[in-house]
């Protein structure tokens, strides 16, 4: 999806705008809007929830959980939106 051009991801925060980007490029992790992948994944897995999508990337340890145990992250300079935080070293 990302090679493809599916997802509108953002070069750094200041760049972010919430309902045009999908996602951010923040300290070294792709930091993804988890409804807008769950949107853009149920083109091709209508049955696919945010759940399913951040069990898929723990169980490849490709999710940054936050301090508390939450599968997102917020980040301040987007108005304090929550991502899904997949470090760059884990994505092909």
């Amino acid at each position: 999806m990302l090679s493809s051009g599916r997802l509108k991801i953002a070069e750094d925060t200041h760049q972010y705008v919430h309902g045009i980007h999908d996602g951010v490029m923040h300290k070294e992790h792709l930091c993804l809007r988890a409804d807008n992948l769950e949107n853009k994944m149920r083109i091709a897995f209508p049955a696919v929830t945010k759940k399913d999508i951040a069990n898929e990337l723990l169980d490849k340890r490709a999710l940054k959980r936050d301090t508390d145990g939450s599968n997102s992250k917020q980040i301040s300079a987007t108005g304090n939106k929550r991502f899904l935080w997949i470090p760059f070293s884990k994505l092909p």
